[in-house]
């Protein structure tokens, strides 16, 4: 009997300590953004407006709670500027996203594992450009749809994750077309990232999102689609 107890009592602490997706998915983290538009064309999802190459800057976090609701959400912002025919022109913009979800876990150990979230996205922005000598334009953007990520982790420390998405937005308005109302836009895109924690307190990672128009027509993402690579640090509580 005492051998039989001895056995429960160190299976029972095998399972309160083994840890789990929960115990490495709660993280505040600092994030900064290449964008790589499509030359020429106006990415209004990050704001950033008929510029080639530019950057944001933001911060964000995940939980995901004991009964694997998932949630994160994040808060970009960045600014640039551009000359064309002798003006020049600046712009600014901020982000806010967030994403809940359900996590599903195929396999969860304490060194390995396995999940999927699907999730609904929605997100609400604004962009501001204004010119030498001519007035600011401002549009406020609406994102809205689901998606689903993948990760898989591999020994305490590493985290692959592949993040597929599909979402409608509007800008409210055209900005390189005077001002006048833009069309909503139906897009997707396609985010693979590599995540490593340090001494499960803090985290490092690397990413990349492709997002493109299905109805593309070079006013919003360009023909080309839209790449951005991030890179984060965090903590991890």
């Amino acid at each position: 009997m005492k051998k039989l107890l001895a056995v429960i009592i160190a299976s029972a602490s095998v399972t309160a300590v083994a840890e789990s997706f929960q115990d490495f998915n709660n993280n505040l983290y600092l994030q900064y953004g290449y964008i790589s538009p499509d030359n020429g064309s106006t990415y209004t999802n990050k704001g950033a407006v008929s510029l080639p190459n530019t950057s944001d800057w933001g911060v964000g976090g995940t939980i995901q709670t004991k009964n694997n609701i998932w949630f994160n959400g994040d808060v970009l912002a960045g600014s640039a500027t551009k000359s064309v025919n002798g003006t020049s022109y600046s712009a600014s913009n901020y982000l806010i996203t967030t994403r809940t979800g359900y996590a599903f876990s195929v396999f969860d150990g304490g060194s390995q594992g396995l999940q999927v979230i699907p999730y609904a996205l929605l997100g609400t922005g604004n962009v501001t450009v204004s010119g030498t000598n001519t007035n600011s334009t401002q549009a406020t953007v609406f994102n809205w749809g689901a998606g689903a990520k993948t990760e898989y982790r591999l020994g305490d420390a590493l985290k692959a994750s592949l993040d597929l998405a599909t979402f409608g937005s509007n800008g409210g308005k055209d900005l390189n077309d005077n001002g006048s109302t833009s069309t909503d836009t139906f897009m997707y895109s396609v985010s693979p990232e590599v995540q490593y924690d340090i001494s499960k307190t803090f985290l490092v990672s690397v990413g990349y999102t492709y997002t493109n128009a299905f109805n593309s027509n070079g006013n919003d993402l360009g023909n080309n689609g839209t790449s951005v690579v991030s890179a984060k640090v965090g903590y991890l509580f």
